[in-house]
């Protein structure tokens, strides 16, 4: 009889697919992506075995459509021969397969889900002649399985696996060895996920670009051609100058870690990104990964690289975030449903995409999440306001960043205005290695030659005192901390024309319409004020003569500092205001960060010099130190290698979920929102076209409006109404109840 992979509705059985085909598909695409770090022939043998469940009459016949409502285990058959045919690493080597479907699981939670379950219960029989024969020919002779691999820490691994006992792995050693996991388990998921969609649904597969050898080279010489349009006429664009030439020369040296510190207005964007290229092409790089931690931002960069990019067909860049979770599907779910296939890979030249979906993905468990993860390697990737890092996570962060620049053989470049010190010392035993190569050569010299604005400490501030002040300033920038505190100040305000709100409360669609306005207004001299969240602080591009920042950490007044007099044009200092909100108490989430600012500013008569920076990020980090693991994540990869790998990922969360994205039928949202209404079915095209028109809103209120303002499409995807009662034209988002426990 035939065995087959995928059927086709309303085909004959002549025109599904062999599952011997899908397997040596999936092998060899696997092997090809897991070649970037030196493990083809491991994500090989996942290929070959992942579906071996599949030759089982139980599924045949539920392929067959003659038990269709019945589940069948077809994914713990390849995990199990692999645990039996080597069980020293029973605990490491099954997890790929064990999870291409259901996802990476935990060793042991107590249920029936867990490896150590699945490895012992019972399954349907797989085993016939063109099964065995397949599950054999897959496994190489043990001793010759390291010879195979040209990773060198993989195969000193394999090598030290198979004569000594695992039970006295380090943890930082078990932890390279989860995230190796985790990149193989990437490789076979996205190999299994395209050769399915090859075959069922070819004409989604013939949509996808084809990027020729030469196009990061080709978007090299773009970007220098663009760049040669910005002439030195200032003072301000001739550092910028001097600062994308050194970035240019350091794209030579050797992959690795780099840091990049460069004041803000410094024109870091685009130099960074020509680093990226220019060491891309020079070292055989397969792609650009841009990361930023704020999505109000993603949108500004991609568009500002789309524009660069504006001749190339297709375009090479990807905005990547996404409001709407697609990776809980189950076990069969690709026979029924295809949403997983339109799920992103990163398979594009350049990638924009947050902070949240980096680093996540690269401990999740869902195998939509974990697709990306092999793209990560052999790549540049910019962490830019890499200072953002979570110190809660710091642990984890710092050791995924030496496992991507060393194993992964990718070049990182730690992107910022005030690089904290994250290098192994006498405080920070688990910092990087060695220090990163920092790209400019006299960052303090460059920090002092950008100098542009004074910046005056008023103290306690409350709103009227505010107000007070704004009623005699004819540009500004007021940065407050929420969004319920920017509301309140902008509705207080003694409105006049030119005054607008910026917030996340806004879609990102109305907040760049505002920008353009606010860019306009500055430019032609015209009054225009402007009370918005921290969202206008990173990247994007504003220059006022006067700027308001409550209470943050020094970061973050620094960012505010750099949209004041950005271009240097005024005759004098901008002014930076720094004030303490009558509301700070209350604001607990950053109460850390603005104790660890008062303590550095104490006594020091520059706010925002050098010295205090450094002395921030020593009080932040260093005396954080009981936090820096505040989760216990490393707990998660024992010693025997007992990979937790959901209890990791549930516990490795940037942003805690205490919100839901809500579509908003604002400008052309509206007719979005119309086709995805009228679609038979959930358009995954249509909701990354919405990305731009959705607000994030508190679980609570979301409970609150859910079945009145807000609607469920299709029975998930949550969508206002209609924006005539709930989502106001100057500040976005209008539930009464929103803000109720601020105040």
């Amino acid at each position: 009889m035939g065995y087959y992979a995928h059927s086709l509705e309303g085909q004959p059985e002549t025109e599904w697919q062999l599952l011997s085909t899908h397997l040596q598909n999936t092998a060899e695409l696997a092997s090809c992506f897991a070649e970037d770090f030196g493990c083809g022939s491991l994500a090989r043998i996942f290929g070959l075995l992942h579906d071996l469940g599949k030759y089982s009459p139980e599924f045949q016949n539920y392929l067959a459509g003659k038990t269709p409502n019945a589940k069948v285990d077809h994914s713990t058959a390849g995990a199990r021969f692999l645990a039996e045919k080597m069980p020293v690493l029973k605990t490491f080597l099954p997890n790929p397969v064990a999870g291409h479907h259901a996802g990476l699981p935990n060793w042991y939670d107590g249920s029936e889900s867990s490896l150590s379950s699945r490895l012992d219960k019972g399954i349907p029989d797989w085993k016939n002649p063109e099964s065995e024969s397949i599950a054999s020919s897959a496994i190489p002779a043990k001793e010759d399985l390291p010879k195979q691999l040209t990773s060198p820490f993989a195969a000193a691994f394999f090598n030290w696996a198979l004569t000594h006992d695992i039970k006295r792995i380090p943890q930082e050693t078990s932890f390279a060895i989860f995230l190796l996991c985790r990149m193989l388990f990437s490789c076979l998921v996205d190999a299994d996920y395209l050769d399915t969609e090859k075959f069922m649904a070819p004409s989604v597969t013939s949509r996808r670009p084809v990027w020729s050898a030469d196009i990061l080279t080709r978007m090299r010489d773009t970007l220098d051609t663009h760049l040669a349009k910005f002439k030195p006429d200032s003072p301000v664009n001739r550092l910028r100058a001097d600062i994308l030439e050194q970035c240019n020369a350091a794209a030579e040296l050797p992959p690795g870690l780099f840091s990049l510190t460069v004041p803000t207005g410094g024109g870091k964007t685009l130099s960074s990104l020509s680093f990226a290229l220019r060491h891309a092409v020079k070292h055989g790089k397969k792609r650009v990964i841009y990361v930023i931690p704020f999505i109000s931002i993603i949108e500004q960069n991609a568009d500002c690289f789309r524009k660069v990019f504006n001749d190339f067909t297709p375009c090479p860049v990807l905005e990547a975030h996404s409001a709407v979770a697609l990776d809980t599907l189950s076990e069969n779910d690709d026979e029924k449903d295809m949403n997983r296939l339109s799920t992103e890979n990163f398979d594009v030249p350049l990638t924009v995409t947050t902070s949240v979906q980096f680093y996540e993905s690269l401990m999740a468990a869902a195998p939509s999440r974990c697709r990306k993860l092999h793209n990560f390697s052999n790549s540049v990737i910019i962490l830019d306001e890499v200072q953002k890092i979570p110190v809660q996570y710091l642990k984890l962060i710092i050791a995924l960043f030496q496992e991507l620049a060393t194993t992964y053989r990718s070049t990182l470049v730690l992107c910022t205005a005030t690089q904290p010190v994250i290098v192994r010392n006498q405080f920070l035993e688990i910092g990087l290695r060695e220090p990163p190569k920092e790209i400019i050569a006299d960052p303090i010299h460059l920090h002092d030659a950008l100098r542009r604005t004074e910046a005056i400490n008023l103290g306690k501030q409350t709103d009227l005192q505010l107000l007070e002040r704004f009623k005699n300033e004819r540009q500004m920038l007021c940065i407050v901390n929420t969004r319920a505190h920017a509301q309140k100040l902008f509705h207080a305000l003694d409105r006049r024309k030119g005054d607008f709100h910026l917030s996340t409360n806004m879609v990102a669609a109305h907040r760049f319409k505002v920008l353009e306005r606010i860019r306009k207004r500055l430019a032609f001299g015209l009054p225009c004020r402007v009370i918005s969240t921290q969202l206008v602080e990173a990247g994007v591009d504003v220059d006022f003569p006067v700027v308001f920042r409550a209470s943050a950490g020094c970061d973050s007044l620094a960012q505010a500092n750099g949209r004041c007099n950005r271009e240097g044009k005024l005759p004098a200092l901008g002014k930076v205001y720094l004030f303490e909100s009558e509301y700070k108490e209350k604001e607990k989430f950053q109460l850390s960060e603005t104790n660890c600012a008062d303590r550095a500013m104490s006594g020091q008569s520059e706010p925002l010099g050098l010295e205090v920076i450094r002395k921030y990020f020593q009080f932040y980090f260093y005396d954080q130190k009981s936090n820096w693991d505040r989760k216990d994540i490393f707990s998660c990869f024992t010693k025997e290698l007992h990979c937790e790998f959901r209890e990791a990922a549930e516990k490795f969360k940037l942003i805690d979920e205490d919100s839901e994205a809500v579509l908003v039928p604002y400008g052309e949202g509206e007719e979005l929102l119309r086709q995805l209404r009228e679609a038979p079915a959930m358009d995954f095209s249509l909701l990354r076209k919405l990305q731009r028109f959705t607000v994030n809103v508190r679980k609570k209120v979301f409970q609150q409006h859910l079945g009145t303002e807000i609607e469920l499409i299709h029975g998930i995807c949550p969508a206002l109404v209609s924006t005539e009662k709930c989502y106001d034209k100057k500040t976005g988002l209008l539930f009464e109840n929103e803000f109720a426990s601020f105040f």
